[in-house]
């Protein structure tokens, strides 16, 4: 499978440019990825369809076929799919779940499931060690989260997606 990543502003991209991920993301507003995925495309450069978007490989080795199958019958979701509410996937939130998914290969063995949620962000639910609910919906320059071991529920900024995975790791390990 090919992802093929462009960006309007190459600046955004936070590996491999040399800068620190502080610089990169000193103002949100103009780097980070519009909720409506203008900045963001995933496939060719002037795809607009859902059809052009893949499940990377990374999120294949985490969820599976059953997360792919799952994936592909979400992308198939058009603007209004439930009840007039739901929107279309979004690319940015495809983009941050694939980044955290890249610092915390362990999470396959504590078999995520994965969802959509009707602001059209990738969401996933899985148990801690301790047999509790962890709940991430990712958009696309922040992630949501429920720790129910900690009683916590918070957000952290793309940004700070080092610090989400720590967290994360402390509830696995």
């Amino acid at each position: 499978m090919n992802l093929d990543l462009a960006f309007n502003q190459t600046e955004f991209f936070p590996f491999g440019t040399g800068k620190s991920t502080t610089d990169l993301f000193k103002s949100q507003n103009e780097n980070l990825p519009k909720q409506n995925n203008e900045l963001l495309k995933v496939g060719t450069k002037n795809s607009t369809s859902n059809d052009k978007l893949l499940f990377p490989k990374e999120l294949i080795t985490i969820f599976g076929e059953n997360g792919k199958n799952r994936f592909d019958e979400f992308k198939s979701y058009q603007e209004g799919w439930y009840g007039g509410q739901g929107r279309k996937i979004s690319r940015g939130s495809i983009f941050f779940l694939k980044q955290f998914a890249n610092y915390l290969p362990e999470l396959k063995l504590h078999r995520p499931s994965l969802f959509i949620t009707l602001a059209g962000n990738l969401s996933i639910g899985f148990e801690d060690r301790n047999g509790k609910s962890v709940e991430i919906e990712f958009f696309s320059n922040k992630a949501e989260y429920y720790f129910e071991s900690l009683e916590e529920e918070d957000e952290n900024k793309l940004a700070d997606i080092f610090e989400l995975v720590e967290k994360v790791k402390s509830l696995l390990n």
